[in-house]
């Protein structure tokens, strides 16, 4: 029962969390030299087909590879990016939205409110979006953004820009929250430090269980753009509308964990502060113990949450998450007790 509990929610679960602590490997990027080929695509779908393979959604081959110049055409560039990307178009991700749809605890017109296990799903289907201030890579500043054709930021692809690029267009993300353009870039891989993470600090173990799950990528390569020059981002107009989706993994005083969401306007802060709201509300009203604590934090700019682990520390590499890993094994085996 533990094992299959261990699959079903716990390593899904840690496996986010490995995911956000595994924020660095964008700060580790190997820039490649070898560049070759170039792919040009009109919506993030076809990207992600070329990129995740055998794992997508329909049947597909992967053709992308590393070094390989990639021109987005028309594509809506902020700074939310997704939380993992490419999961939302692989097959375990559309499997998992599906089963979602069983979950459904509220519904007025278009929106829906899941139950705590329908969040888990949506949340392993792709759903949620980060942003981070720029960070040093090497000798250089780096602005992380998401590029999406579809308006739906989790579902886009994670975008790496010098700073000097990045002050090009500043301006217009910032008042607009979003800028269209056409841009260029490398396709290049994200080296996942598993054996960092797993080697943290003396006297606490991480769960055998669990470490497979540390470098988890959701089936999906672990891959950026890398736009190196102002002149491969060319500018569209008009904007069109984005949604980003406010998320945390949060636990309470009882030792239960949890997953929330929320949508908001990437151009609109009071819609952002909303979002947070619901974030705080939602994981308040699915307590069984109270005492809710937030274990991620989403917003690297401006934090929300005040998490247990948050954005500059794990960017930093200062976060251990082995006593989180220990308890979480706990908490699914007093479930497949349950």
């Amino acid at each position: 029962m533990l094992a299959s509990m261990i699959e079903r929610v716990v390593g899904p679960l840690f496996g986010s969390l490995s995911g956000y602590l595994n924020l660095p490997a964008y700060l580790k990027g190997r820039w490649t030299e070898h560049k070759h080929g170039l792919k040009s695509y009109f919506s993030e779908e076809e990207y992600w087909k070329d990129a995740i393979g055998p794992d997508f959604h329909m049947p597909s081959k992967q053709t992308l590879k590393e070094g390989e110049i990639v021109e987005l055409q028309a594509f809506e560039l902020s700074e939310w990016f997704p939380r993992a990307p490419g999961a939302f178009w692989t097959r375990h991700g559309s499997e998992f939205r599906a089963q979602a749809r069983q979950e459904i605890e509220f519904q007025q017109s278009e929106m829906l409110i899941f139950t705590p296990t329908g969040k888990q799903y949506m949340m392993q289907g792709g759903m949620g979006t980060q942003r981070l201030n720029s960070q040093d890579i090497g000798k250089a500043k780096y602005k992380i953004l998401g590029a999406t054709s579809s308006g739906k930021c989790s579902r886009g692809i994670p975008v790496v820009l010098p700073e000097s690029v990045y002050d090009h267009i500043r301006s217009d993300l910032l008042t607009e929250g979003s800028l269209r353009a056409t841009l260029r870039g490398v396709y290049t891989p994200l080296p996942i430090p598993r054996d960092e993470i797993l080697l943290k600090a003396t006297g606490v173990t991480m769960p055998t269980e669990l470490q497979d799950w540390v470098s988890c990528s959701f089936f999906v390569p672990r891959f950026c753009l890398l736009v190196e020059s102002s002149l491969n981002v060319q500018r569209i107009k008009p904007t069109g509308t984005l949604r980003a989706d406010a998320w945390s993994v949060y636990r309470d005083d009882g030792g239960d964990y949890g997953w929330t969401y929320c949508q908001f306007d990437p151009a609109n802060e009071g819609s952002l502060q909303e979002a947070v709201g619901f974030l705080r509300e939602y994981a308040a009203a699915h307590s069984n113990a109270g005492g809710v604590r937030f274990v991620t934090e989403f917003d690297g700019t401006t934090p929300r949450l005040n998490a247990e682990w948050n954005i500059k520390d794990v960017l930093m590499g200062t976060v251990d998450p082995r006593p989180i890993a220990q308890s979480l094994v706990t908490w699914g085996a007093g479930i497949s007790d349950g």
